[in-house]
This record gives structure tokens, C-alpha cells and sequence, in this order.
């Protein structure tokens, strides 16, 4: 996957080996530099917290999902970070599809099933990190499905609501 920084031209390339709650950094290039790295990346279900593993660095990023993009605090720094190829839209929002920006609780739901929906309006409160993320719509329509239901756990990624036009 391609991604690039709001405070950077630089497009980084970065390939992920997945094994169970563990993720290592396969492939790590910046533009036509290829990176050396000994990136371990794990997620801790229980506390919902994501820590990296640099080179015996460790750090615990905090990271929001922000409209189209991704908000990673690191060491009191903040990058905002977009997908380089598709302008950051992902398959299920375009169709409609909202999805979790990260690990949480579902606190409020604020649509139902059939409902119609202005682009904009908040649906759901998701508990992520201490912290309430507004989920809202990215478009106009009607409310097909929800997905979750308040006090349900999510992993990031989930859909938690649907809407069509």
C-alpha cells in the first residue's frame, strides 16, 4: 500500500506479514529509497492499544481515522496520512459503508434501520483510545443497516453502519 504525509511530497510503500496479533514490516521504501527496518507492529485486544517495535525502540502511536485520513501521534508528534493511490477512499465507504477507525466500543447509536440520512449527520458514537469518535455520513441516504448496537465491542476496520441512496 502507497501512502504519503500532509507534511511531505514523499510517497512511502509499505508491505505488512501478518501472523495473529503480530505484524512485521516486509517491505519499507520512501520514494526510490528502499528502508531498513526491524518494524515489529502488535495489537493488544484487551487494552485496544497498537505498539511498534523499532529496532528495540518501543512506542505506542495513538491513531485516529479523520474523513479520508489517519491522525498517528508518535513521541508528541502528529502526522496526517493519506492513501497516495486512491485519495485515501476505501471500497466499503464509497459503497457506503462506514467503518470503525480503530479498536472500540459502540457508546450511541443515533439512526435506524430505513432512516434518511443528510451528508454529515452523526449516526454513532464509537469509544476508541478515552476517547469519542464521531462517525458521521460521508453521503445523503437511507439507513440500510446497522451493524453494531450500543455497548457492542469493535474491531478496527468493522462496517458498523450501512447507507445507500
Amino acid at each position: 500500500m502507497k501512502w504519503k504525509s500532509d507534511n511531505s511530497d514523499k510517497v512511502w510503500s509499505v508491505r505488512l506479514l501478518i501472523e495473529g496479533e503480530q505484524a512485521s514490516v516486509a517491505h519499507l521504501k520512501c520514494g526510490d529509497e528502499t528502508i531498513q527496518s526491524d518494524v515489529t507492529i502488535t495489537f493488544d485486544k484487551q487494552s485496544g492499544s497498537i505498539y511498534v517495535n523499532d529496532d528495540g525502540k518501543k512506542l505506542n502511536p495513538k491513531i485516529t481515522k479523520v474523513g479520508d485520513s489517519w491522525w498517528v501521534t508518535v513521541s508528541s508528534q502528529t502526522f496526517v496520512v493519506t492513501e497516495a493511490l486512491h485519495n485515501s477512499k476505501s471500497t466499503t465507504e464509497d459503497q457506503g459503508g462506514l467503518t470503525a477507525p480503530m479498536p472500540g466500543i459502540v457508546r450511541q447509536v443515533n439512526v435506524d434501520t430505513g432512516q434518511k440520512v443528510r451528508k454529515g449527520q452523526p449516526l454513532m458514537v464509537l469509544e476508541a483510545m478515552k476517547m469519542e469518535h464521531q462517525i458521521i455520513a460521508p453521503q445523503a441516504g437511507k439507513i440500510e443497516a446497522i451493524h453494531y448496537n450500543e455497548g457492542d465491542r469493535v474491531e478496527m476496520g468493522s462496517v458498523l453502519i450501512s447507507i445507500f441512496e
